[in-house]
C-alpha cells in the first residue's frame, strides 16, 4: 500500500535557556550542516558529551526549570509548561523535528485513529503522541510511562492543555511479568532508558568516555523505581492503535499483551533495532499465532508530503532501527 499523508509537529517552544540551547545545537547543526564534513563534527561530538554530564547533573540535584510551549490545532491554540530536564522535549526544540516529529507513528496516528477511538501509548515520555491523538484526532488515550518525574510532567500537562478526561496516564512499566524493578539512568538522555539492561541506544565509544567522564566528576546516575506489570492485567476493553517504544523490551511487552491483541485486535506500530537479526522470528512467530501480518514502515518526504508505504519484512537490514506495523489480517483496506 502507498498512501500520501501530511502530518504536522502541532507543538513548539516559545522560550530557551541555556540546557535547552546547548541540547539543540548538536544535532540541529551536526545533523543538517557538518554532516559530511567529519573534522567538524568533532568539536560537536564534545559538546554532546558535555551537554550530557550538564544534565545529568542537573537532574541529580533536581535543578528543573520551566519553560512555556504552545500546541497549535485547528484555530485553537493552548499553552503548556516543560521541564527543561527532562531531555526528550526534543520533539519540540529540535530543528529536524520543527515539522513533524517521528513521521511514521505521526502517519499512522492521522491514518488508522479514528475519533474517539482509543490510542495505547507504551513508553510515552512526555506524551507526544498521545497528545496529537487527544488533540488532533480527539481520540482517547491510554499511556504508560516508567520514569515517575516523566510520568509527572505528562499529567501535569494534561491538566494544563484540559484533556485530563482524555488521558490515562499510568506510571508502570510493561513486559512479561510482574513485580518491582530498579534501573539506573546513566546520562541526561531519558529516552534511552529501559527495563531491559542487556539494551542501549549509545555507541561503545560514546558510553566508556561518558562513565569515565562521570567518574571524574563524580556524578553518579539515576535510580529509578518502578512496578512492572502485564499489559493483559490492565484489562483494557478496547484500542485501535498501540504504539510501543520501550528500547529493546518491546518483544516482551507483546508477549504479555496476547490476550489483549486477541481480544481487541488493534494495528501495532513499535521500534525493532536489526543488531539481532534471528529475534525477528520471534516477532513473525508471535503474529503468524494470532492472525497478524508484520510490515516495514516507510515513511518518506516527497513533493511536498509523506509517502507512507509498507514494504516486506524481508527487506530488514543488520544494525538499523525500523517501524513495523503488525496488522491484523482482516483489515483488507490496510494491506492492500
Amino acid at each position: 500500500m502507498k498512501i500520501y499523508t501530511n502530518p504536522k509537529n502541532p507543538f513548539s517552544l516559545l522560550e530557551k535557556n541555556l540546557l535547552v540551547r546547548l541540547y539543540s545545537i548538536y544535532p540541529n547543526l551536526s545533523n543538517r550542516l557538518f554532516k559530511s564534513i567529519k573534522l567538524i563534527k568533532a568539536p560537536f561530538y564534545i559538546l554532546h558529551l558535555i551537554v550530557n554530564l550538564y544534565g545529568l547533573k542537573k537532574l541529580v540535584n533536581r535543578i528543573d526549570r520551566f519553560l512555556t510551549a504552545k500546541v497549535t490545532f485547528g484555530n485553537t491554540k493552548k499553552l503548556f509548561t516543560i521541564r527543561d530536564t527532562n531531555s526528550q522535549f526534543h520533539s519540540i526544540y529540535y530543528n529536524c523535528f520543527r515539522d513533524v516529529y517521528e513521521p511514521d507513528v505521526t502517519s499512522a496516528i492521522s491514518l488508522f485513529l479514528n475519533e474517539g477511538e482509543t490510542f495505547i501509548d507504551i513508553g510515552s515520555n512526555w506524551g507526544h503522541h498521545t497528545f496529537y491523538a487527544v488533540l488532533c484526532k480527539k481520540a482517547k488515550s491510554i499511556a504508560f510511562e516508567p520514569n515517575p518525574a516523566v510520568c509527572d510532567d505528562m499529567k501535569r500537562i494534561a491538566m494544563e492543555l484540559g484533556v485530563e478526561d482524555s488521558v490515562v496516564c499510568h506510571n508502570l512499566a510493561l513486559s512479561n511479568f510482574t513485580g518491582d524493578i530498579q534501573f539506573v539512568q546513566e546520562y541526561f538522555e531519558s529516552g534511552i532508558v529501559s527495563i531491559n539492561s542487556e539494551f542501549t541506544s549509545l555507541s561503545l565509544a560514546t558510553k566508556k568516555i561518558l562513565d569515565q567522564l562521570k567518574k571524574i566528576l563524580k556524578i553518579n546516575g539515576i535510580k529509578i523505581k518502578s512496578t512492572v506489570v502485564s499489559l493483559d492485567s490492565m484489562n483494557i476493553a478496547s484500542a485501535k492503535l498501540i504504539k510501543i517504544d520501550a528500547e529493546g523490551a518491546e518483544l516482551n511487552i507483546l508477549y504479555g499483551g496476547l490476550e489483549t491483541l486477541k481480544r481487541c485486535r488493534p494495528l501495532v506500530i513499535f521500534e525493532y533495532h536489526s543488531s539481532n537479526l534471528e529475534r525477528l522470528n520471534n516477532y513473525l512467530d508471535y503474529f503468524r499465532s494470532i492472525n497478524y501480518m508484520l510490515k516495514i514502515i516507510d515513511c518518506k518526504w516527497s513533493d511536498k508530503k509523506y509517502c507512507f508505504e509498507l514494504n516486506s519484512v524481508e527487506d530488514i537490514a543488520k544494525n538499523k532501527q525500523f517501524n513495523l506495523l503488525a496488522i491484523p489480517k482482516e483489515y483488507k483496506n490496510v494491506i492492500a
